[in-house]
């Protein structure tokens, strides 16, 4: 029992020391925007496809850099206006050619090649397609504060859900996917949201109304959670605990940021179409 409290405490220390590495810098960028803050997403896309193909894909080298280089390529391409005039072509050719490259090149393993090559499109789309929204949501005016609020949304709900479950944790929320997390933590993770997203709105987003802020909070908070859950199912049909082992104390980056790149297209969407804010 001490033995696991001690690494437990270790591991927390680990995150926390991290966190206050990384999030000055991904703050910085994000308040700089442009080049640097695309540049930042579109490495950050590159590491989540590296991460998702390495755990699905693990039998042919030309496959996984096919795979890498269209979800690096329709990350960034989605952010131009070529892009917006032709995208149903750009991805038709993309299933095509994920399909042909599985056929000519399947791998050591022949069998399950039509599911790795459905993994591979999956990967596309929610490895790349997903985060390229953060770069979407910072073109927007003042699109800084909604990054910054996409993540203090995400972020600060999973803070909330960590310490909250550790306190009050009793009723498993989805035991089936992901046995650690509770109704309890889930509240706690709600509560979270609501009020940094609150705190946010006083600090630097006032042009929202208070009612707007508390609905984006609850969307935002209650979808990023559900974003954790998609990646625990992901990593438990392939049978991995983590994606990576790039952050300490937090797995991979996939493990990072899977809150947050569920809850980048539910702000992108609020924002453009409910408050039309472009």
């Amino acid at each position: 029992m001490a033995e696991d409290k001690g690494k437990r405490m270790s591991n927390l220390l680990a995150r926390v020391l991290t966190a206050a590495v990384a999030a000055p810098v991904v703050v910085w960028l994000t308040w700089i925007g442009g080049l640097p803050f695309t540049l930042l997403i579109l490495v950050a896309v590159g590491i989540s496809l590296y991460e998702f193909l390495a755990m699905v894909e693990k039998s042919s080298p030309v496959c996984i850099a096919t795979v890498w280089i269209l979800g690096i390529a329709l990350a960034w391409g989605s952010t131009t206006t070529w892009f917006s005039h032709h995208a149903w072509m750009v991805l038709v050719l993309g299933v095509m050619i994920i399909l042909l490259v599985y056929l000519f090149f399947p791998g050591s393993v022949v069998r399950g090649a039509a599911e790795r090559a459905a993994l591979s499109m999956l990967a596309v789309f929610y490895a790349a397609a997903l985060p390229a929204c953060l770069i979407h949501l910072r073109m927007l005016r003042d699109g800084w504060a909604w990054v910054l609020l996409a993540m203090i949304i995400t972020w600060g709900s999973d803070t909330a859900a960590y310490f909250s479950g550790r306190a009050f944790g009793k009723r498993k929320l989805y035991p089936l996917i992901s046995p650690g997390k509770t109704w309890e933590g889930a509240a706690g993770g709600l509560l979270g949201s609501v009020l940094f997203s609150y705190m946010a709105w006083l600090t630097f987003f006032p042009e929202i109304s208070i009612i707007h802020m508390l609905i984006i909070s609850l969307l935002g908070g209650a979808v990023g959670q559900m974003g954790d859950l998609v990646e625990s199912m992901i990593k438990r049909s392939v049978g991995v605990k983590d994606s990576g082992k790039l952050l300490p104390g937090h797995g991979g980056l996939l493990d990072r940021i899977d809150a947050l790149i569920f809850a980048a297209p539910i702000l992108l969407f609020y924002a453009t179409y409910i408050l039309e804010w472009h």
